[in-house]
């Protein structure tokens, strides 16, 4: 979860309290900001919680729904806080292999460099898989959003990964991603870029 005065996806809580509980399948998170400074709330008073649950009816199939709200944000048509709705399931091959897929529902109250219009707010879908054989692991996502601004600041975008273990200290990865802005935005806020990493552990 993440906060920094207007909640924006690209920030992260200061100081805050944190409380986890942990039984069986069940999974509980909640978390409470207490920064301030003398011209900003930071993260005081914001607050957040997260629940998820393993193996939920069926083997495999997890649920996630995570909420947290930002004390600093005014004005009446302003929404205050992010919410996200999660739903994994994991398969396991007869060969072995491994797959996950994953749907991921995002109501975003304030992000600035998401959502670039005036209310700086929106819905986003994200549909995702990964597959894992032997030393490699590949990773597909794509994400669709809808701007509350109107569908010339809607944005898509797509994240393709994949890393390979050279050893049991060694790895490489490869990584693009690309989004496209809306007609609002322009072309020249498009988002495009690649990894190339090398990971050695002594």
């Amino acid at each position: 979860m993440i906060s920094q005065g207007s909640m924006s996806h690209s920030s992260y809580w200061r100081e805050s309290m944190l409380y986890e509980l942990k039984s069986g399948n069940l999974r509980f998170a909640a978390i409470y900001g207490v920064g301030e400074n003398s011209n900003n709330t930071v993260t005081n008073k914001d607050s957040g919680f997260g629940i998820e649950y393993k193996n939920f009816l069926m083997p495999g199939f997890s649920i996630v729904y995570a909420r947290n709200k930002d004390h600093s944000v005014t004005g009446a048509n302003n929404q205050n806080y992010n919410e996200k709705f999660t739903l994994t399931k994991d398969f396991k091959l007869a060969s072995g292999n491994k797959i996950k897929i994953w749907y991921m529902h995002e109501d975003v109250g304030l992000d600035s460099k998401l959502f670039t219009g005036s209310n700086s707010d929106g819905e986003v879908n994200w549909y995702g898989i990964r597959y894992k054989t032997g030393p490699m692991e590949f990773q597909y996502s794509y994400g669709d959003s809808d701007a509350n601004e109107g569908p010339t600041y809607d944005r898509d975008g797509y994240n393709i990964g994949m890393y390979y273990k050279l050893s049991k200290t060694s790895r490489i990865y490869l990584a693009h991603s690309k989004s496209d802005a809306g007609s609002g935005d322009g072309a020249n806020l498009d988002i495009e870029s690649t990894l190339i990493g090398l990971r050695h552990d002594f």
